[in-house]
């Protein structure tokens, strides 16, 4: 499916936002997923803004994803308005969320300029109760500083 060419119904949605958001996207197909994502960072590219996909997958992928879904990454990348950021693995060591998302969204976006969009989950491990526990500190930490943040997220 092509992010610039499509009729899905969400993509109305995401047309419309303004300013910075913090959404959430849950889906069954991975097709849609990619779409949306893709409108989504299309959209801010579009209107000058910088975007960051986070992912602890190879890069490669993602790209292969992105450009499947008619995105020309290596046109922004080359810009330096879209950047693939492959998160760090975590430690089993406790983590300092706040400082962590500091240092990622300094890291990610170095160099970039503003309006950014982020996408992409900094916890991967969704299936352990630790894993759990971690991504839920730290959405609530990253939602209690978002504004301090200065981005749109999905």
């Amino acid at each position: 499916m092509n992010a610039k060419k499509t009729n899905y119904h969400p993509v109305k949605f995401l047309d419309k936002l303004e300013g910075n958001k913090h959404l959430v996207l849950l889906y069954d197909n991975e097709k849609y997923a990619d779409l949306i994502i893709a409108r989504y960072f299309l959209n801010g590219l579009q209107k000058g803004g910088s975007c960051v996909f986070f992912t602890e997958e190879n890069p490669q992928g993602i790209k292969k994803r992105l450009v499947a879904s008619g995105i020309d990454v290596n046109k922004y990348e080359w810009a330096n308005a879209l950047r693939i950021y492959q998160v760090p693995k975590p430690g089993k060591e406790k983590l300092d969320f706040l400082s962590v998302l500091r240092f990622l969204r300094s890291e990610a976006a170095k160099g970039m300029k503003p309006p950014f969009r982020f996408v992409g989950r900094t916890i991967s491990d969704i299936e352990s109760k630790r894993g759990m526990e971690s991504g839920l500190a730290l959405e609530k930490i990253g939602q209690d500083h978002f504004a301090e943040f200065d981005n749109s997220q999905l």
